[in-house]
């Protein structure tokens, strides 16, 4: 992942545009601390959807063993 000051980015956005049509994400710092990312649209979406895949197996894991946990207690 491409790191770089405002005064980089702003003087080569297209650059940095063509970069992150090919799928990489670039951060933005301003006074050495991150203030933005460039991030292909398409790759956000992918990473949400990820994102939230990964919370519903967790919640039916969960549930699958609080399910388990009743039968063997008789509730």
């Amino acid at each position: 992942m491409l790191t770089l000051g405002t005064f980089e980015a702003k003087t080569t956005f297209s650059a940095l545009l063509d970069r992150v049509a090919a799928g990489e994400d670039i951060i933005i710092t301003r006074h050495g601390k991150p203030v933005a990312r460039l991030t292909h649209s398409g790759l956000a979406d992918t990473n949400r959807l990820r994102d939230a895949h990964a919370r519903l197996i967790a919640l039916r894991t969960r549930t699958a063993i609080t399910a388990q946990l009743r039968e063997k207690i008789g509730v």
